[in-house]
């Protein structure tokens, strides 16, 4: 088959979506297919677009744009532009790579080029298969005001439209997938869960010297490592470890991301006990999971139908001890509630985060069939299988 990927964040885009588009496309062109996309420059972490100075993944044509673009600071005018420009760089390219294509993955988000993908794809009678990472539903719905009524209802109307034009939707959890189907009258027989898939590999001595020089050894450290933005409610996390950190003085906390709000946590940041530092290269990934002796997985209040973190499957995958923060009863939770070193607590109150903590500082055991179970949930096969079967 020739599979035709519409996503603005492609190979070497570090975010996490750049990171699972780039491992579908090697997994597709590994099963035996062909892999075109439509994509950005590299933009993340600075919103500045960048040249590609790597070369592309073997077996796949990659069609990019927007390279002089200018994005302002305002995450909503950013995230408006990277809507607009987007659709426009898929409707002037979709005809021509397309052309002789089998299937079009649309990854959303962003959602608007998806009316334009779908447009083209009925009249070519293409298949349309739509990749969920995050409903931006959900998250406009937490959002005052009138302005921001009006564009939460924007949102809601041109995500529905685009997940409509699909023949096949595939959501990263079972949580996205009930609410879509409840809120945008998605016909159920058309959608699928399939869970994010692990990307490390069982190597963790690439980057130990490195990593040791950020983390000392004989120190316990808890660690978030991953983008920063309003989901993961950053500044109620800093609070936590600040807290934690003058509470137990035998534990340190440290932060791996970039971004708008991590400089700002990085200025304001007082306490000599929380290390703030940049995301770590891929290739250090396995050895900062198997140095940090608990990760932590925040979501924000109200939020967990709208995403399921992709860094979950890696955590599990690597047996650090994992303390997550969520919704009462949301997948995530239930998910972590059966990994033999999880820790989970349903609830931004420090107090009982502080609880959800001390039951897992003492515990460290060994893999079990559980955890294999729930690894086992997280296979990028049974995604290519998803793509390519009708």
């Amino acid at each position: 088959m020739k599979i035709l990927i519409l996503s603005p964040f492609f190979h070497p885009e570090p975010i996490s979506t750049g990171k699972y588009n780039s491992q579908l496309a090697k997994a597709l062109v590994s099963a035996g297919h062909t892999v075109s996309a439509i994509c950005s420059y590299p933009i993340y972490p600075q919103w500045q677009p960048i040249d590609v100075t790597e070369p592309e993944i073997p077996g796949t044509h990659v069609v990019r744009g927007g390279r002089k673009l200018k994005y302002p600071n305002k995450t909503l005018a950013r995230r408006a532009i990277l809507e607009g420009w987007y659709a426009w760089h898929v409707l002037k390219n979709i005809r021509a790579e397309s052309k002789d294509c089998d299937a079009i993955v649309c990854v959303y988000p962003p959602s608007l080029f998806g009316l334009f993908a779908g447009l083209i794809a009925n009249r070519k009678q293409k298949r349309v298969i739509g990749i969920i990472h995050d409903l931006q539903g959900v998250y406009a719905k937490k959002s005052s005001g009138i302005i921001s009524k009006i564009i939460q209802k924007t949102i809601f109307h041109v995500e529905r439209l685009s997940f409509n034009a699909c023949d096949k939707l595939i959501f990263l959890s079972e949580e996205m997938r009930s609410w879509s189907i409840s809120q945008y009258g998605l016909p159920k027989n058309k959608t699928l869960t399939n869970y994010p898939f692990t990307t490390i590999s069982a190597d963790t001595s690439t980057g130990d010297d490195y990593i040791l020089s950020i983390l000392p050894p004989k120190e316990n450290f808890i660690v978030y490592s991953g983008a920063l933005g309003e989901k993961q409610n950053p500044y109620a996390l800093y609070n936590f470890f600040d807290r934690l950190t003058k509470e137990n003085p035998s534990w340190k906390a440290a932060i791996f991301s970039q971004g708008p709000i991590f400089e700002q946590l990085k200025i304001n940041n007082k306490n000599k006990s929380i290390i703030i530092n940049q995301l770590v290269d891929a290739e250090y990934l396995p050895s900062l999971l198997a140095r940090s002796d608990i990760q932590v997985v925040p979501q924000a209040p109200g939020t967990s139908d709208g995403s399921l973190p992709s860094k979950l499957p890696n955590i599990i995958k690597s047996q650090t001890r994992l303390l997550c923060i969520t919704d009462p009863k949301s997948e995530l939770g239930n998910i972590v509630e059966k990994y033999s070193n999880g820790s989970v607590c349903y609830s931004w109150n420090e107090d009982e985060i502080l609880k959800a903590f001390n039951s897992l500082s003492n515990r460290k055991l060994p893999m079990n069939e559980s955890d294999e179970q729930i690894i086992k949930m997280f296979q990028v096969e049974t995604l290519v299988e998803s793509i390519t079967s009708n």
